[in-house]
């Protein structure tokens, strides 16, 4: 057989072969070539599936799971009293002296989440 009875006999094989490939897919060139050069898995690529938020939202996430402190960093708060029993604490001024105390902490604790945009202000 000549040559080219055999070239053009292979090209309509590709071409019916091509037919065959491409049968029942309804994307276009455009939205196929999105995924040229992407270098994710299968795996990965179905993770995706389900997932509704948008860009911004998942950006937002960016870091969550793992709180990492930045800024200035505030003075040690030293350990609040745990330890009281009966009568440790007999008159009013001892009291509101110890409740003075903690609230001190606590409002410390509370200054240093707002300083770090953990929570947010008033």
């Amino acid at each position: 057989m000549p040559a080219n009875v055999l070239i053009g006999t292979a090209l309509h094989n590709l071409g019916t072969a091509d037919t065959a490939l491409t049968t029942g897919i309804t994307a276009s060139a455009d939205e196929l070539n999105i995924l040229d050069g992407a270098t994710l898995s299968v795996a990965e690529l179905n993770t995706l599936t389900g997932i509704t938020a948008t860009v911004e939202e998942l950006n937002l996430l960016a870091g969550a799971g793992a709180a990492v402190a930045s800024g200035t960093q505030v003075a040690l708060l030293a350990d609040a009293a745990v330890d009281y029993e009966a009568g440790d604490l007999d008159t009013e001024a001892e009291i509101i002296t110890a409740l003075n105390a903690t609230n001190g902490k606590i409002n410390s604790i509370i200054d240093a989440l707002i300083a770090f945009g953990i929570m947010a202000a008033e």
